[in-house]
């Protein structure tokens, strides 16, 4: 933190960093959401065209603060979690983060309490600074070698050191937690967890500002994983939960907001997720060599996942199923090596007709099966370079 701000204050780019216009980051297309088909009531869709509007700035935003006299909103000006709940306004409708969300240790904890004060239907405004755009404030702002080597010590000061055990302790005692490196997709899956739906987000002025609305109590499990091995809940036979084990190919907190955008971007070819902005660049290289899939070796050991069967899905793959399919998948474990690879499938549909032969086939004749299906998938992965997308 000290070596940054002195490199920070010796550079004058840093006193007036550039406006980052609305370009795209990961995928970015949010600001198109129908605001007006979500349930919110007018206050908040004059947010929402505050924060659109070209003067909208932060000091306009303060002194709306100082001289608000509505009960419904709250503005909380602080980084401790627990400050909402010493406000006036017990049960507000809207409550305005005027702190960026880089400054707050625990957001976790900041969203679920928010989540508690506010009515049904209440909304959360929040922002913060995302790595994408911080990391095009600096390459826009300095010269070719420099920037190079500050995205270098930028990513590994305020992204690697807060995540890593062994380090997260000293970093938060330097920084107190201050300009942490968040990721939009971290940021998204941090609020879904929290029990909110995202009704709009945007760039506005180099800043990401997101509009979230409270459907549901917070999502009261354990801490997620953000470390490389990761343990996905999956769907396997009789319909029981069991953890799936992977190297990590996505963001942390990706698996909160899938039917988020599921409803964004739809079904590629293949069943997957259409441009999934979620995934990684270490964990596209991870998906197409399958060394993400090596953990699930443990699985198997286990006896909950055999070698050849259907993919193991989570829960909202599987309600997108047919009613016909997922019965006839509880009746059988899961598989390493999937049917998908002995038929490629395109469509949803022709993945369903897919596994419905593959598990009625099974039934039948299990290890007859499970012979033909791995040795189709054996040609058609060796010999011919199938892979899904």
């Amino acid at each position: 933190m000290t070596l940054r701000n002195i490199i920070y204050k010796k550079i004058p780019y840093f006193y007036e960093p550039p406006i980052i216009e609305k370009t795209a980051e990961n995928g970015y297309i949010n600001s198109n959401l129908d605001v007006n088909s979500c349930e919110i009531e007018e206050d908040v869709k004059t947010w929402i065209s505050t924060v659109q509007g070209d003067d909208f700035s932060d000091e306009i935003l303060e002194f709306i603060a100082d001289n608000n006299k509505s009960s419904r909103i709250v503005f909380l000006n602080s980084t401790n979690p627990e400050a909402i709940l010493s406000s006036k306004t017990k049960v507000p409708k809207i409550v305005i983060a005027l702190k960026s969300l880089n400054d707050i240790r625990h957001c976790n904890t900041f969203f679920s309490y928010i989540n508690y004060s506010l009515e049904d239907k209440g909304c959360i405004l929040c922002h913060c600074e995302t790595t994408s755009i911080r990391r095009d404030k600096i390459r826009n702002s300095m010269p070719f070698g420099i920037r190079e080597i500050l995205l270098f010590f930028d990513y590994i000061i305020n992204r690697v050191l807060p995540k890593l055990s062994i380090t997260q302790g000293l970093y938060f005692i330097c920084t107190k937690g201050r300009s942490r490196s968040l990721n939009r997709v971290e940021v998204l899956g941090k609020l879904y967890r929290a029990g909110f739906e995202v009704i709009y987000e945007d760039i506005v002025r180099g800043k990401l500002y997101i509009i979230a609305q409270k459907t549901k109590e917070p999502i009261r499990d354990i801490k997620p994983n953000t470390g490389p091995l990761i343990r996905l809940k999956r769907i396997g036979k009789d319909g029981k939960e069991f953890g799936v084990y992977k190297l990590r190919t996505m963001y942390a907190y990706s698996e909160y907001i899938q039917p988020y955008i599921y409803k964004q971007l739809g079904l590629a070819k293949g069943g997957k997720i259409l441009d999934d902005y979620r995934i990684s660049p270490l964990g596209r290289f991870l998906r197409k060599t399958w060394l993400d899939e090596l953990p699930m070796l443990i699985n198997w050991i286990k006896g909950n996942m055999k070698f050849v069967g259907v993919r193991p899905l989570s829960n909202h793959y599987f309600n997108l199923y047919s009613k016909e399919l997922q019965e006839l998948r509880t009746k059988v474990k899961p598989g390493l090596f999937p049917p998908f690879y002995a038929d490629m499938p395109e469509t949803l549909e022709e993945i369903q007709e897919s596994e419905i032969r593959y598990i009625k086939s099974y039934l039948e004749r299990p290890f007859y099966t499970d012979c033909r299906y791995f040795f189709k998938t054996f040609v058609n992965i060796v010999f011919k370079g199938k892979r899904s997308k």
